[in-house]
């Protein structure tokens, strides 16, 4: 479940770390601008009206480990930002809609009187038989191997129990892209043992997220809801997202863990582990049955705004020392989508500690009321 951090400061190791995707409860059309032509995207859950809540305006989280820089939280409220918060966006003027047509009405073919049947008894038609091709039913899936022999694979895959113990921080740099949007970004995620997280992402100009976890609290800075202490669902979600070596932790990290196969778009078979937490929805995380590596992680994030469902695509694996980390990443929070590539990955830096503690007072400027 590296869909994080990407190995340690990769993105999304197969399982430990996590990617996001941001994402936004669409209400009505809003119009921007891509250089000098208008683009057409539906309006934010930020244009509802008072005292309602907009469950997409909170970021995907990032799947929990230590790989994937993006979390699903900063990506959803970065989509709020973007569609009805962020001064620097113009929206194309409307004019008034053109009135509707009115179809003119189409003649009533007359009726012509239906010809008896002829007297007499009924005469034998001979009708040719016509054979139906049979329809043959998709395989179904073999049954699903034991939870320890997948998880078992799914560590060796990435490189062993022996090679991601040795490792004491990871720090990733990602770029991201969000789709239909024509804008992109930048994400930072730092990670070190001791379940400790730092991810800021920014979008130049427009707006910037931070969230950490110090290996007992966990804390979320963005534009949306300001500087808070998570509590709660998702607060427990966030460590198990920030936990170091993950993958060698699911069960005490899981209570609840099964098997089950499925197979994805192409008929390839996956090995899925539907993982439930003590507070929260359940996780799954499905692997590759060929090379045990991770593919394809759903959940649903917990937020202040309300649960946003939440699904990371990973792919582009390559070695980084004695590991492997997913380079390439699709993610998917509610109606809302981007793309994630990872330019660098550094492990075993120094880090410091200061930078995972909760902040003592906010350093984001609140978002700007939408227009």
């Amino acid at each position: 479940m590296r869909v994080r951090d990407a190995a340690r400061g990769g993105l999304l190791e197969g399982g430990r770390g996590s990617s996001r995707s941001f994402s936004v409860r669409l209400s009505r059309p809003v119009s921007l601008t891509r250089g000098s032509q208008p683009v057409d995207h539906p309006g934010s859950m930020l244009d509802q009206a008072p005292g309602s809540r907009a469950p997409m305006c909170q970021g995907p989280r990032r799947p929990s480990g230590r790989h994937s820089p993006v979390t699903g939280r900063t990506a959803v409220v970065l989509g709020c930002t973007l569609l009805a918060c962020a001064p620097g966006l113009p929206r194309a003027a409307t004019g008034p809609s053109a009135p509707a047509r009115t179809a003119a009405p189409t003649p009533t073919p007359a009726r012509t009187p239906a010809t008896p049947p002829p007297s007499g008894p009924p005469s034998a038609v001979a009708v040719a038989p016509v054979a139906v091709p049979a329809v043959a039913a998709p395989p179904l899936a073999a049954p699903a191997r034991s939870v320890d022999d997948i998880l078992a694979d799914a560590v060796q895959a990435l490189g062993g129990a022996v090679s991601l113990a040795r490792h004491t921080s990871s720090r990733t740099r990602m770029e991201i892209t969000f789709r239909g949007l024509g804008m992109s970004g930048t994400v930072e995620h730092v990670a070190a043992v001791g379940d400790r997280v730092l991810t800021i992402t920014t979008l130049a100009g427009l707006a910037s997220s931070r969230e950490g976890c110090d290996g007992r609290r966990c804390w979320a800075e963005d534009p949306i809801n300001g500087l808070r202490v998570l509590s709660g669902p998702e607060a427990e979600q966030s460590l198990i997202e920030a936990a170091w070596n993950g993958e060698l932790r699911w069960r005490a990290l899981f209570p609840r863990i099964e098997a089950r196969n499925e197979r994805d778009e192409g008929g390839a078979l996956l090995e899925c582990l539907i993982m439930t937490p003590a507070q929260g929805g359940t996780w799954t995380n499905c692997y590759d049955r060929a090379t045990h590596l991770l593919t394809v992680q759903r959940l649903v994030h917990a937020g202040p705004q309300g649960d946003v469902p939440f699904t990371s695509r990973v792919s582009d694996w390559r070695r980084v020392e004695d590991m492997l980390v997913p380079y390439a990443l699709e993610m998917q929070a509610g109606p809302l989508a981007f793309t994630g590539r990872v330019t660098s990955v550094e492990l075993d830096r120094p880090v410091d500690a200061r930078a995972f503690q909760v902040p003592t007072r906010p350093t984001l400027s609140p978002a700007p009321a939408g227009k």
